[in-house]
Order: structure tokens, then C-alpha cells, then sequence
């Protein structure tokens, strides 16, 4: 935790720091802070949900950057990103 430097229980991320924060040091200032994803936490099991979010997520991303970083410029990153895509989702 960005505010209390304890691992358990990080439930959100601050937009200022970019830091994981806990549900406590966090909650006086939930409406501010982001939602900390549970497949970002080290050590958390992929869980059906999570692969389709993680899935879908990977998808969505790939569109924009397809259609707004990469196509545009003709660079080609599909096999790098699949390969990442292949190591963080095995199977």
C-alpha cells in the first residue's frame, strides 16, 4: 500500500501515484481512487472471470492500437504482442 506499506487487502490505485492502495488508507478517498484490477495482484489466481476480462481487455486494447498507434505509422507489432499475450494467458 502506496499510504500504509502493508500487501493485503489492495483494492484501489491512486490516479496521483500510480500506486496500489489499501481498502482502509483508501476509503476516505474512494470517489477519487481507481479500481485495482484483481488479476494486477502478484500472486492472485486466474480465475475464469478474470481470463475473459484479461481476454477482452487484451482485444479492446489491440483494437485502439491497431487503429491509432501502430497502423498509422506501418509498424508492426503482432508477433511481440502475442507472445506477451500467450506468456500472461497460457493455454
Amino acid at each position: 500500500c502506496a499510504a500504509t506499506g502493508v500487501n493485503e487487502d489492495l483494492v484501489y490505485v491512486s490516479p496521483k501515484s500510480g500506486r496500489a492502495v489499501c481498502r482502509e488508507a483508501g476509503a476516505p478517498y474512494a470517489p477519487r481512487m481507481l479500481a485495482l484490477p484483481e488479476f494486477l495482484i502478484l500472486g492472485a489466481p486466474i480465475t475464469a472471470l478474470a481470463r475473459e476480462a484479461l481476454e477482452a481487455g487484451f482485444a479492446l486494447s489491440g483494437y485502439f492500437l491497431e487503429r491509432h498507434l501502430f497502423g498509422p505509422r506501418s509498424l508492426n507489432h503482432q508477433g511481440a504482442r502475442a507472445d506477451m499475450v500467450a506468456r500472461l494467458l497460457p493455454g
